[in-house]
């Protein structure tokens, strides 16, 4: 792959025999499409796709919070492209393939916190506790982000909610609206500073974890 800013380049686009041109962010880039593939495809090859195929499965469904809670690490490139780089990884590293192990809703450099609890009560609200580590002190002003993903058969869009919580409470009641109150689903949080105004900081929003399932 090749790119120019250079003013003679134009804003070209499209093909050019075996050149593909087309624009990124604000670049000209110019790719060579591969040649015919007349080999079988190996094994370890197919189990790359086969990765791939699986995490891009999952994330397609995630696209709209994945904006979200990959913007701060979109540079010079798209937060679904940071999104698909840090999964992938994620996945490949884990032998437990459950999406508890490897998913990733957000990333940045705010602290997270630990020992988190999750319950669902009659009424279907979502109760949750957490800690606090010593390195998150003085940022009690950020508040508790939850990320519901309901199971694919479920039917239902993932969502997303930031609560009124903040950190140093280290309680937070969420109320599910309907379908959501009786569909089984993975619960994630992560916190976002309350001096977070959407400027791409890493220092203003936490990576996401997995805090417990909610059965239907």
């Amino acid at each position: 792959m090749a790119g120019s800013d250079d003013a003679f380049m134009g804003r070209l686009s499209g093909r050019i025999g075996n050149l593909v041109v087309y624009q990124m962010y604000g670049k000209t880039v110019v790719r060579i499409r591969p040649a015919s593939r007349t080999k079988k495809t190996s094994p370890e090859l197919k189990a790359s796709q086969n990765v791939f195929k699986t995490v891009i499965g999952m994330l397609k469904r995630l696209k709209h919070i994945l904006r979200f809670g990959f913007a701060a690490e979109a540079v010079n490139r798209s937060a679904w492209n940071a999104a698909v780089s840090a999964n992938l990884s994620r996945y490949r590293q884990v032998e437990d393939k459950s999406i508890s192990n490897w998913l990733q809703l957000s990333a940045g450099r705010l602290a997270q916190a630990s020992d988190w609890q999750l319950n669902k009560d009659e009424n279907g609200q979502l109760q949750l506790s957490w800690e606090n580590g010593a390195e998150a002190n003085g940022r009690g002003g950020d508040k508790l982000i939850v990320f519901i993903v309901p199971d694919a058969d479920q039917g239902l869009q993932a969502v997303m909610e930031i609560t009124a919580a903040s950190r140093f409470s280290k309680q937070a009641l969420v109320e599910l609206d309907n379908p959501y109150k009786r569909a089984a689903a993975e619960v994630f949080t992560a916190f976002i500073s309350a001096y977070y105004n959407g400027d791409r900081k890493p220092d203003g929003l936490s990576e996401s974890v997995w805090v417990g399932r909610i059965e239907a």
